[in-house]
């Protein structure tokens, strides 16, 4: 009988009591993969597998789990004290084959950690006892089973869902959620690994059934697991959401100040971007389902959030209006245009007939150029008009003045926004960058009632073409938060309720450099750059 062990520390799983698993942390000096000695060699080979939960329009669907390979995955055939006699990986289809001496007491164990790239999913709630700087890792254990003679051993493993159909319940370890999570982020790096040769940076999870929230904390990613409230695991828009934005984050570059968002939203357009990239990055790796959903609630039986990718704004703001939304905003400050848009210029043309002006199309491998060439290296900040200034670029004759339309934008000439329109109906929205020269002076205009996040409470100053020194001041503006920013590096952070001064700045006339200003409950300060 197999056993799904679903929380093990990577020095004392739990498997009904603790048990010490000896030097799991430093596999060569727990045994070798060379098994000399013995006249008598047994094979033990078998595929790994977990349940995967459907998510449909009700929440997730118990009653048609689907069955999946565990791909890449570390897996250990162990002695029954757990001294390491081998470790491979799993392959594509989730299968594994050992050959070692004949051993009388053995067991296999399957650890929730990839390579290729290397991908943890660990217990973010268990500290592993002997070093406190550790977090539990997940694994699936078989029992323990006769290896002798010469002979070829079947041992196939499965992690369940953790569903009992009798009671209706998560009432069995949920084996098979640390696995379904990594399945899915395996499927978003692939997407752009079929196209470029990339080395991705070691991704680390954090999964538990207490974890609450999903998000990239700036280093790691954290994803909900909490039952009857909200779990992400199966949620596979979600998780690419989030994985989005560690690829942002790791391999291009994220300006985004962060914050709470939703549909309709005038908001900083770094974190328009942002949250409509992770949107329409989840559409583009489960192509060609595009409905973004997200389950929660008793038994996961309801959908917390449900939106169709490949919906273009218009389309969402008539539905929103007939919901009495009519805050709903259509534009570049918007994450729905965002998501809109980039998905729109990925999807083939031949998904869209119905829409003529959907007729660009770019592959993973030109979305990972923008982002780690013209994303990274952009001298503006990163918001949906880097994006399309590095898109017009790369992809000759596009033609996306019709599509942008349908989102109020104008044409976009360049990465600072410049010669839009649209100001959402926020007083002093535009232009995008407010330019300023040596000795000269801006008076910006704020929207007292805006979230801090929004595009009301925050306004940018570009200086450029500027050589020598200069000092920059900022008067009135209430309580503000001020940064120099140059490529997504902050040369000066400042909270202040009084005049904020930057001085003797070092300018280079090669370099664009953006001053961005936060603020609330004001209506407007006065930016003035004087040169030393």
């Amino acid at each position: 009988m197999l056993k799904s062990i679903y929380t093990v520390n990577r020095h004392l799983p739990y498997f009904g009591q603790l048990i010490l698993l000896v030097c799991l942390l430093a596999f060569t000096s727990c045994g070798s993969n060379n098994e000399g000695g013995s006249a008598e060699e047994v094979t033990v080979s078998g595929r790994i597998t977990f349940d995967r939960v459907p998510v449909t329009t009700n929440g997730l669907d118990y009653e048609n789990i689907a069955i999946e390979p565990v791909k890449r995955s570390l897996i250990a055939i162990v002695e029954s004290n757990n001294s390491i006699i081998k470790t491979s990986y799993t392959d594509d289809s989730g299968n594994f084959s050992f050959t070692i001496s004949s051993k009388s007491s053995v067991k296999i164990q399957v650890f929730s950690e990839t390579q290729n790239p290397q991908i943890i999913v660990q217990d973010n709630f268990t500290v592993d006892p002997n070093d406190a700087s550790k977090q539990a890792i997940y694994v699936l254990e078989s029992n323990t089973f006769d290896a002798t003679g010469n002979s070829t051993i079947t041992k196939d493993l499965h992690a369940s869902s953790g569903y009992n159909t009798i009671t209706n319940e998560l009432s069995e370890p949920r084996a098979a959620a640390p696995f379904a999570i990594l399945n899915t982020c395996l499927k978003a790096a692939d997407f752009f690994s079929s196209k470029r040769t990339i080395n991705y940076p070691k991704l680390t999870i954090n999964w538990s059934e207490k974890q609450a929230g999903s998000n990239w904390d700036g280093v790691e990613l954290n994803l909900y697991g909490i039952e009857d409230d909200d779990t992400d695991e199966y949620d596979e828009h979600v998780v690419v959401h989030e994985w989005g934005h560690y690829f942002e984050n790791t391999l291009g570059r994220s300006d985004s100040p962060g914050g709470d968002h939703t549909d309709g939203d005038v908001l900083d357009p770094r974190i328009a971007f942002s949250e409509g990239w992770g949107n329409a990055l989840s559409a583009m790796v489960l192509f060609p389902d595009s409905v973004y959903k997200d389950t929660a609630g008793p038994k996961q039986k309801k959908l917390f959030f449900e939106v169709d990718i490949d919906e273009n704004n218009y389309e969402l703001k008539d539905t929103y209006v007939l919901k009495d939304n009519s805050n709903f905003k259509i534009g570049w400050f918007s994450e729905n245009t965002v998501q809109s848009i980039l998905y729109d210029l990925f999807d083939p043309a031949s998904s869209d007939t119905e829409e003529s002006f959907d007729t660009v199309e770019a592959d993973a491998g030109v979305i990972y150029d923008i982002f780690t060439n013209d994303i990274k290296d952009a001298e503006s900040l990163t918001t949906i008009f880097a994006y399309i200034n590095g898109f017009n670029q790369r992809v000759s004759g596009a033609d996306l003045n019709a599509l942008l339309a349908l989102h109020n934008m104008n044409p976009v000439v360049d990465e600072f926004g410049t010669n839009q329109t649209n100001d959402g109906g926020i007083d002093g929205g535009l232009p995008v960058y407010n330019d300023l020269a040596f000795g000269a002076s801006v008076t910006l205009t704020f929207d007292s009632s805006a979230a801090s996040n929004q595009l009301g409470s925050i306004k940018y100053v570009k200086f450029s073409n500027l050589s020598g020194k200069g000092s920059i001041s900022i008067i009135g503006g209430g309580n503000k938060t001020v940064q120099l920013i140059h490529k997504g590096a902050v040369l000066d952070s400042q909270i202040s309720s009084t005049t904020v001064n930057i001085n003797n700045i070092e300018f280079d006339s090669s370099k664009t450099y953006i001053l961005t200003i936060g603020t609330s409950r004001t209506s407007s300060a006065v930016v003035s750059l004087t040169e030393n």
